[in-house]
């Protein structure tokens, strides 16, 4: 099997789903059972292209000019050439943009298995943003198109359960975001303040602003707040003036986004992790918090009743108020802390590590392409 995974964009800056894909790639390449290969364009505004592994080569195109919805006749030479291939298995990742759209439509052209993974784009509160201008391109082109797909990829049960209500015809994987455990270190004893990190996009959705609020009436003695995380849309402006507002300056620190090594240090030297989001298809984060043993406060808005029933951290409504009551408890914990971390590490351990994610998608792209049985992943209602 050839997998071929379909994206705009793995730039650093461009969040977790492009961590996700590489990391995923390299995963299943490990296994032997197939190779895989990455091809997007490389919007260099964005940073730098995430690294791979040799076994996983990867192709980024030069961005058309103007860059209007990825339209390009050359991506969609290039997915014509991979469709000619008998062994290829499409798996586009994400929506509205042209390239993604060419690969699903190619692929059911050249009668070639496709996996969509939606990364969240299709859940209410995200499908509900600048919704006017997503309907006319939702009933054209993304609906038709992933109804042409052979499965959908989900990362969670509440993804699933939304997915089957807009396609409840089509195939659904639950197939979740994995941690290389070896990357993450847990935490270690350290003098001063403890620390509490966000780390994330600096988006509005993510819930910053609520986090400040509930931080100004918690106002945890001996304790630091870090906001890491690129700004992509100019609303850091925004949260370091609510900061100054609330004379916060010397609890709040913004450091900026952090990659590789730097950011594997913020998570080691963090004693709590906070993601207050509106929504999340999966929050690779936190499980990432989780593999450096780092307790998480976050929200229903993220698919991580795990938090409950391993009893690793707080699982609370969207809004200042929860958020106060999980920060109270949480920052006067002291050593009950560090066993919620290890809890959480073990949670990672025996749900969310990678060769067992890639013996799962290995599984159902055998199914895709006619080689294997229906896998036990999928979703049924």
């Amino acid at each position: 099997m050839r997998i071929i995974h379909v994206t705009e964009k793995i730039n650093e800056a461009s969040g977790g789903p492009a961590r996700h894909i590489c990391q995923l790639a390299m995963a299943t390449a490990a296994t032997g059972e197939a190779t895989c290969e990455i091809l997007g364009f490389d919007l260099k505004h964005l940073g730098k292209p995430l690294p791979t592994s040799p076994q996983v080569p990867v192709r980024l195109l030069e961005t058309p000019r103007p860059y209007l919805w990825g339209l390009s006749w050359t991506f969609t030479k290039v997915l014509h050439e991979l469709a000619r291939d008998p062994e290829v298995i499409f798996h586009v990742h994400n929506l509205w943009r042209f390239p993604l759209s060419a690969a699903n439509w190619i692929a059911a052209h050249h009668r070639r298995p496709t996996m969509v993974s939606t990364h969240g784009a299709l859940n209410p509160y995200s499908f509900s943003l600048k919704g006017w201008r997503k309907r006319l391109p939702w009933e054209l082109m993304e609906k038709p198109r992933i109804h042409k797909a052979t499965v959908i990829r989900a990362t969670s049960v509440s993804e699933a359960q939304n997915l089957a209500q807009l396609f409840p015809a089509s195939p659904i994987a639950i197939i979740p975001v994995g941690v290389d455990l070896a990357t993450f270190q847990p935490p270690q004893p350290r003098a001063g303040p403890k620390t509490a990190l966000f780390l994330s996009r600096i988006v509005h959705y993510k819930g910053l602003m609520n986090l400040i609020e509930a931080w100004e009436i918690v106002r945890p003695r001996d304790w630091s707040l870090l906001i890491a995380g690129p700004d992509l849309e100019g609303y850091r402006d925004q949260c370091e003036q609510a900061v100054r507002e609330r004379k916060l300056q010397d609890a709040i620190k913004f450091t900026g986004p952090l990659y590789h090594e730097l950011k594997w240090r913020a998570y080691s030297q963090a004693d709590l992790f906070i993601l207050p989001t509106f929504t999340e298809n999966f929050g690779i984060v936190v499980a990432e918090a989780l593999a450096a043993g780092v307790p998480v406060i976050t929200t229903t808005g993220a698919p991580w009743r795990d938090l409950v029933e391993y009893r690793c951290g707080w699982w609370i409504d969207i809004g200042v108020e929860p958020l106060v009551q999980a920060l109270r408890e949480a920052t006067s914990l002291g050593e009950g802390l560090k066993e919620m971390g290890e809890r959480g590490r073990k949670l990672v351990l025996e749900k969310y590590t990678w060769p067992k994610i890639a013996k799962d998608i290995i599984s159902v792209y055998k199914w895709m392409s006619g080689k294997g049985p229906w896998p036990e992943c999928m979703y049924e209602p």
